[in-house]
């Protein structure tokens, strides 16, 4: 697998480099850690991402993901959604980094797949999401096209998660790929004759488009349609039982 490099977007050299997952894990966690930014260790490779966030084409993309998909989460109890901000590591893919979104069902905590930890003392609190989530998105931007679409794709694919949204919003024509595990990597799942396409997960099939807003700020806003293809019912659990 290609490693990512050690430049950034907004600097010509990463002001540190690992030689190990553990060795991240401890700067990321560690009082010395004063950078801000998005954080990426893939095999070797590390990366910090300085570039400001796009409001058109990739926040408001991400806000109308997690409104959506949370809600059909908390509506038919199927696990918990993770927005950006959590930090998800993986051993076998010898990988740290902040997805733009995750989910992980219920079945995958009660089995373990994933747990959250503490980095080393007790008192600093969930601060990992270790292991296989179901689904992982990432939105696309300039300095990340790259990374998600080549490393981050192979890097997802060896962690094991099921799932992977890669969405492109930086054009009026917007790209949204269904990725599904197969054999040896993710495979497309191909959209229906009206853009919908079928994931494994939520029970129900999506569409992103763009649509017309009637704010002064911007012309356009973005909408991720669903239609359910069956009913589903999953029991309850949470991490206190």
């Amino acid at each position: 697998m290609t490693s990512i490099g050690t430049t950034t977007s907004l600097t010509e050299e990463a002001p540190v480099s690992f030689d190990t997952l553990a060795d991240f894990r401890s700067w990321v966690h560690s009082a010395d850690q004063a950078e801000r930014g998005r954080f990426t260790y893939i095999n070797g490779g590390f990366e910090i991402d300085l570039s400001p966030e796009r409001i058109s084409g990739h926040n408001e993309i991400k806000s109308e993901l997690y409104a959506t998909l949370g809600l059909i989460v908390r509506q038919r109890q199927l696990g918990k959604v993770f927005p950006d901000g959590a930090l998800l590591v993986n051993d076998d893919a010898n990988l740290g980094c902040e997805p733009d979104m995750m989910f992980c069902s219920w079945e995958t905590l009660r089995s373990r797949r994933v747990t959250f930890r503490a980095w080393k003392r007790d008192d600093d609190g969930d601060v990992e999401l270790f292991g296989s989530p179901d689904l992982v998105v990432e939105v696309i931007s300039n300095s990340s096209w790259r990374k998600d679409t080549v490393e981050l794709r192979q890097a997802y694919f060896t962690a094991g998660i099921r799932e992977y949204w890669l969405i492109d919003g930086r054009s009026d024509d917007i790209t949204f790929e269904v990725l599904v595990r197969g054999e040896s990597e993710f495979i497309p799942v191909p959209p229906s004759a009206n853009g919908f396409r079928k994931p494994s997960t939520f029970g129900a099939s999506f569409r992103l488009s763009a649509k017309p807003t009637r704010l002064a700020a911007c012309s356009v806003g973005y909408c991720i349609s669903q239609k359910f293809n069956r009913k589903i019912s999953l029991p309850h659990w949470s991490s206190s039982t």
